[in-house]
């Protein structure tokens, strides 16, 4: 399990819980060998959470044969680890497998991920969208807790544009970055599955911050509040085949963290296991 940008393990998949069979099967599938790959998101790229990954495996050498569930930015990683073997760039760098290490990914759900990559990363960018943001809730009806996100808000703008420019973490998923270069060449795409979504306001504070925000940000481009809609499944280096996706139209309302509680999930759940 790889989570996304600024996440947990917990915090992604947690909400798996709510399917207890399906967790049940996964467990009796894989025999209990279920890991989590709890990692830095923001001020690590990509190529550095790898090196760490197989760093770990260094001290068990031997062959690991990985499927993956990953979410949002956790499935740039797992192409990335997919690509390792090769020792080819994944964008700031080359990763080698320690020695005694061989390392296969077999299958991959992405679960929202940024294949295309997402506007949402672009640095210039950004500190509008916190300032957007900002004045989405200063709009909102007063209370402590608007006023405080507000204050916070303000901050983050400023500290956002200070610091954002500089975390490769943020930089890996800006539409055609080097990494998206580099895992361009991808060939196991045979292997894949992917879940996304089209999220359309109706009416409380995730759709407000979505008309006030996220719209301006990407224009017409679907999304689902963070990663470009059609960008999971489709880039320009590959298009998965409709059987191997799951499309939340708008009447769903699912947006980005909130894939795990659909009961679509049985659909990963049958796929990594038959």
């Amino acid at each position: 399990l790889i989570h996304g940008t600024t996440s947990t393990t917990a915090g992604a998949f947690g909400k798996l819980a709510q399917h207890p069979a399906l967790l049940d099967r996964l467990h009796a599938h894989y025999e209990g060998r279920i890991l989590g790959f709890n990692h830095h998101t923001m001020g690590c790229s990509v190529a550095g959470n790898v090196e760490q990954f197989v760093t770990a495996l260094a001290a068990t050498p031997g062959a690991y044969t990985f499927d993956v569930i990953c979410h949002s930015r956790g499935g740039l990683l797992a192409r990335a680890l997919a690509a390792t073997g090769a020792a080819r760039p994944l964008g700031d760098g080359v990763v080698t497998l320690p020695a005694g290490v061989q390392l296969t990914v077999d299958r991959i759900a992405f679960v929202a991920t940024p294949n295309a990559g997402t506007a949402m990363a672009r640095a210039d960018g950004i500190p509008s969208l916190v300032e957007r943001l900002t004045n989405v809730v200063n709009a909102l009806p007063d209370s402590a807790g608007t006023i405080a996100a507000g204050g916070l808000l303000a901050l983050a703008g400023a500290a956002v544009e200070a610091a954002l420019p500089q975390l490769p973490g943020i930089a890996d998923q800006v539409p055609n970055s080097a990494l998206q270069q580099a895992l361009g060449a991808s060939a196991t795409r045979d292997r894949w599955f992917a879940l996304c979504a089209e999220f359309e306001p109706s009416g409380n504070l995730v759709d407000a911050v979505k008309r006030g925000v996220t719209d301006l940000i990407f224009g017409e481009q679907k999304n689902d509040l963070v990663v470009p809609t059609d960008g999971v499944a489709t880039t320009p280096f590959f298009a998965l085949p409709p059987e191997r996706v799951v499309h939340f139209g708008p009447e769903r309302a699912v947006h980005h963290s909130s894939f795990f509680q659909q009961p679509e999930m049985a659909r990963v759940v049958d796929w990594l296991t038959t």
